[in-house]
């Protein structure tokens, strides 16, 4: 087994216009005169995963900066790590020690910054520093793999930043301007270790939350015949089409 040592947290954020700054090395349970942050662990005895939650109880209104836990892996004996881009802008692959994570090129940030993750993720732009957002995995050996996912990422996307030359892996919340007033678990982990198939079914058995449920929605883009060549005359145009074909969500749909 590949284990993951819990090292420290750390917790920034805002009250009554003063930034405050936390950071502890104790997982139980944290007080201060603002709030207290309270650690969590369930175990699956019959198929030995964890669930690790982080649960801040502010005593007034807060506005998060950054919560963030730093813990030590060993990934001398891995055989690389999975990284789910944060959308279709940034990869999604394995990646080895050797690898390096690159933000966009200069000429592209007029577009690409605006899409991908490189305005608010950290690009160390150092070998094996890689980072995934909402799950990742280890690649570890008989095929298995170490799955460590959010099982909620409704308030803050989750951000795993892996770093092979330091044997360090940071589980981060993207909370910043985000305001609590009452209990909130700011982080729900499940780590799972099994063959990647088995793995990825019991996440499927502990995300028991409901999918969202919504009328299909049916609508027009310019980006991918116009890109950034848009105007007001161009919009004027398609919409006038669509009125002379007599075009409607019914027929678009059918």
């Amino acid at each position: 087994m590949n284990v993951l040592k819990f090292k420290k947290f750390k917790l920034s954020y805002t009250i009554n216009g003063a930034s405050k700054h936390i950071e502890h090395s104790k997982f139980d349970t944290f007080i201060n005169e603002d709030l207290s942050i309270e650690f969590l662990v369930e175990q699956d005895e019959a198929s030995n995963n964890n669930i690790y939650k982080s649960i801040i109880n502010p005593k007034h209104t807060i506005t998060l900066i950054n919560f963030e836990i730093l813990t030590e892996l060993n990934y001398a004996d891995t055989f690389g790590v999975y990284c789910n881009g944060f959308q279709s802008w940034t990869e999604s692959k394995i990646f080895y020690k050797d690898d390096t994570v690159l933000p966009a090129r200069k000429f592209l940030k007029g577009i690409a910054y605006t899409y991908g993750d490189y305005n608010f993720a950290n690009y160390t732009k150092k070998s094996g520093d890689v980072h995934s957002w909402s799950y990742t995995y280890i690649k570890l050996e008989k095929n298995k793999i170490q799955l460590l996912a959010s099982l909620d990422e409704s308030k803050a996307y989750t951000c795993f930043y892996h770093s092979y030359k330091h044997n360090q892996l940071i589980v981060q919340k993207d909370c910043a301007g985000m305001q609590i007033d009452s209990k909130t678990n700011i982080l729900d982990l499940i780590i799972i270790e099994d063959r990647e198939a088995f793995a990825f079914e019991q996440l499927q058995l502990h995300n028991t939350k409901e999918n969202t449920k919504a009328l299909p929605a049916i609508g027009w883009t310019s980006w991918y015949n116009y890109y950034t060549k848009i105007d007001e005359k161009i919009i004027l145009k398609n919409l006038h089409n669509f009125t002379d074909k007599k075009y409607s969500d019914r027929n678009i749909s059918d």
